[in-house]
């Protein structure tokens, strides 16, 4: 029997799942469904590689965990390989809400195309050539546009060039990082990562391509690009680190990964409160969870690392929420501006209510989702930095807070009126999902045992 390198089955096992849903993207329904199959059977069979060369079952198609290619090597790790499965998983999940908001023609296959050059990216060495197959799969990303919407993308094209301009330095920072070069030479090697990294991760003052994206992209592409695509580019930057742990130990890094997140917070929380519609006021809280996230590159070892990766899962689980009962309650008559809302609370009570959840979220309230994380960034912070900056990431989560309160007095601010009915299967989906929502921000241990599993698997 005919096997393969392992590596294979992550880079050409989607390609097969891309042509089937691109040839039924007229249907998109059926599209979304096929995507949900193929995942699931990608799942399977990603999850059934052993990398351990001395317990290879019997009868398999994929063995070795490399595979040399035109004299480059691409390994798959047991890190790399849980992200996989983690991204997949997020893919089935998000198709899954294709179904019931059918999305562009292209939103699944080019979702589904995003895993090959990614997949790619992550395995190949040196990192030079990951950086342009992430630019490959950042070109793939701008094809879950809606069709209608390909008349207005500043936010794709810009995401794009920024995208390419930070794959460029890297590419310099690469032959300056493996070339044997003087110190003088190493210093930039790390100032030019220290700007691809607040470029890729919309640190302070590069975060002009969120809020443009946010304002024109069909909602459930924000869960795909911030949630699982910038969690790739993440894994991606902590293999370099992995390769260069100098980068990490200079004071210069940390410094501008520290201004670089809390500014990009600050900004974001004085945004917060003067947003006029509600995707404004969605992009910006995202902005302010990115800018935790760069924060998060300024702690010390292992620590930054599951930080990083438990502020990554949490905000795909917020964004899932926040932008899929955005995405009904548009369908139910939300208009765009906040201060037009007056009577929505009152008429999807049970929308609205999984809606604020979900920004609130994104902040990391007490007993939200996303509250684990962001009470791990502010005690790390504590013992590691200097007082000014846990104080300062108070005050912008607190500006943040009092943003949303102040767009959400808006959606109970007409006298009470009765609710608008809605079909019975529609309620108990949404009364089930708030009360599965409500228990993990009580009982968060599910998602930080997940992320800490996720985080080690890159650490051992």
């Amino acid at each position: 029997m005919m096997t393969f390198p392992t590596p294979t089955l992550l880079i050409f096992g989607p390609l097969p799942a891309v042509l089937l849903t691109a040839l039924l993207s007229r249907r998109k329904r059926v599209s979304a469904l096929a995507g949900v199959l193929t995942t699931a059977v990608l799942i399977w069979r990603v999850t059934a590689v052993t990398l351990d060369s001395s317990t290879v079952p019997e009868n398999t198609r994929f063995v070795a965990d490399t595979w040399l290619v035109f004299g480059r090597t691409l390994t798959l790790t047991a890190g790399i390989q849980a992200f996989y499965l983690f991204f997949c998983f997020g893919l089935v999940v998000l198709f899954l809400l294709a179904l019931a908001w059918p999305q562009g023609r292209g939103f699944v296959p080019a979702s589904l195309l995003t895993l090959s050059p990614l997949a790619a990216a992550l395995m190949i060495a040196p990192f030079e050539f990951g950086a342009v197959l992430l630019v490959i799969a950042a070109a793939c990303f701008v094809l879950t546009y809606r069709p209608h919407a390909l008349t207005r993308t500043y936010g794709a094209l810009r995401y794009l060039l920024l995208m390419v301009l930070a794959m460029a330095i890297l590419l310099v920072v690469g032959w300056l990082l493996n070339s044997g070069i003087a110190a003088g030479l190493s210093n930039w090697a790390v100032q030019g990562l220290i700007v691809v990294t607040l470029i890729v991760l919309a640190g302070f003052p590069i975060y002009i391509w969120v809020q443009p994206i946010v304002a024109e992209a069909s909602l459930l592409v924000l869960p795909f690009l911030f949630g699982l695509l910038q969690t790739a580019i993440l894994v991606f930057l902590f293999n370099i680190f992995q390769a260069h742990p100098q980068i990490l130990q200079t004071e210069t890094f940390s410094r501008w990964m520290q201004i670089g997140g809390i500014g990009t917070v600050l900004v974001a929380a004085l945004l917060a409160t003067t947003a006029a519609r509600w995707r404004d006021l969605l992009a910006y809280l995202l902005l302010l969870n990115m800018g935790m996230g760069v924060l998060a590159l300024a702690l010390p070892g292992a620590v930054m690392w599951e930080t990083a990766v438990l502020l990554h899962v949490s905000r795909f689980l917020s964004l899932l929420m926040a932008a899929g009962s955005l995405s009904l309650l548009t369908e139910q008559g939300l208009p765009s501006k906040i201060n037009a809302s007056k009577t929505v609370g009152w008429q999807f009570p049970l929308s609205t209510i999984l809606f604020v959840i979900g920004l609130f979220s994104l902040i990391g309230f007490p007993l939200s989702i996303g509250f684990p994380a962001q009470w791990l960034l502010l005690a790390a912070s504590n013992a590691t930095a200097a007082v000014w900056l846990p104080l300062l990431l108070l005050i912008g989560l607190g500006g943040g807070v009092y943003g949303v309160l102040l767009a959400i007095k808006q959606l109970w601010a007409s006298p009470k009126t009765a609710p608008t009915q809605q079909p019975h299967r529609l309620q108990w989906a949404l009364g089930l999902t708030l009360v599965f929502i409500l228990l993990l921000g009580i009982f968060p241990r599910p998602i930080i045992h997940y992320a800490a599993q996720l985080a080690s698997a890159f650490l051992h």
